[in-house]
């Protein structure tokens, strides 16, 4: 669900014309931030100026699902030589790992008309930097994943299997909780250990009665 404040829903209910700009905050696995805009002006927004004189943005769309889908955006820079970042050229500074380890957040920001004050933004996508490809000297693109693909990591990171296995010591059946009548739950004495853990994913939950 997309969230707006009262403000905003009252402006896009009543508004005859309006304009939107892409307002995009890369927060740097060093916690440096850098702030854009697609829009052709500067944007000044929640006390944060986005830049509108660094690389053309373009992105993929967002989709607006329920549940826990692992959603993915496209977004492509492209920047000349005189296009920085921290002081260093756009596309280098990406394809030598800058925006490793990195977020994005993308939102959404609508005003009455272009130099006129922003009424009100909405979130449109949270994520972090899964991929980096620098397609060329004028263009790199970035692979944004949602943060639901945390969820599919393997417990621990390596292990192949994605349930419990046969060479597990210990019984497929020790894993599950048990049930009573009164809703007590029970657990396994001690975590058994497996020389290949099994993978925990969402909507996979076993409950066995007892």
């Amino acid at each position: 669900m997309i969230d707006a404040s009262p403000e905003l829903k009252k402006f896009l209910a009543t508004a005859r014309s309006f304009v939107m700009a892409d307002l995009y905050t890369i927060v740097l696995a060093s916690g440096q931030v850098l702030r854009y805009t697609d829009a052709g002006l500067q944007i000044y927004y929640a006390g944060q100026n986005y830049s509108a004189s660094g690389p053309l943005i373009k992105r993929t769309g967002v989709r607006a699902v329920r549940g826990i889908e692992v959603d993915t955006l496209n977004v492509t820079f492209t920047a000349g030589l005189n296009d920085t970042a921290l002081g260093e050229s756009v596309l280098p500074f990406i394809a030598g790992g800058g925006f490793d380890g990195a977020t994005l957040n993308l939102a959404r920001a609508f005003m009455v008309d272009w130099g006129k004050p922003v009424v009100g933004a909405v979130t449109r996508f949270i994520g972090r930097v899964a991929e980096v490809d620098p397609a060329d000297r004028e263009q790199a693109t970035v692979t944004v994943k949602s943060p639901m693909e945390l969820l599919d990591t393997k417990v621990p990171r390596g292990c192949i299997s994605r349930r419990a296995c046969a060479r597990c010591t210990a019984p497929i059946a020790g894993l599950i909780g048990r049930c009573s009548k009164r809703r007590e739950w029970s657990r396994p004495a001690a975590t058994p250990r497996c020389a290949s853990t099994p993978t925990y994913r969402p909507n996979r939950v076993g409950l066995t009665r007892g």
